[in-house]
C-alpha cells in the first residue's frame, strides 16, 4: 500500500480488475480518473475501504488517479494499471 493518512491505494492493479483503497475518518468520498474530464465518485462507508472496478478503458502502462478533498486539501495517489502476460 502506498499513500498517508487520508488515503491509502495498492501501487498497482489488474486491467480488468478492483482496486481497494482505505481512506481516513471523515472522508465520504472519492474520486477516481484516468485523466480528463471523466471522474467517476464513489462513497466510503463505515469501515473506510472502496472497493470498485479498474475503470473501463484502461490499459496496462496506464494510471489512474483516486483522490479525497477539494483545493488545497486534496491528496491523490496513483495506480498503475498491469496486463496479464499472454
Amino acid at each position: 500500500m502506498q499513500g498517508s493518512g487520508k488515503i491509502r491505494a495498492p501501487a498497482t492493479a489488474q486491467v480488468g480488475g478492483t482496486i481497494t483503497v482505505e481512506v481516513g475518518s471523515g472522508i465520504t468520498s472519492i474520486e477516481v480518473s484516468l485523466g480528463g474530464p471523466d471522474v467517476q465518485s464513489f462513497p466510503v462507508p463505515a469501515g473506510g475501504k472502496v472497493t470498485f472496478p479498474v475503470p473501463s478503458g484502461a490499459t496496462g502502462g496506464m494510471v489512474v488517479a483516486v483522490s479525497v478533498g477539494k483545493g488545497l486539501a486534496k491528496k491523490t495517489v496513483l495506480v498503475e494499471i498491469v496486463s496479464t502476460s499472454p
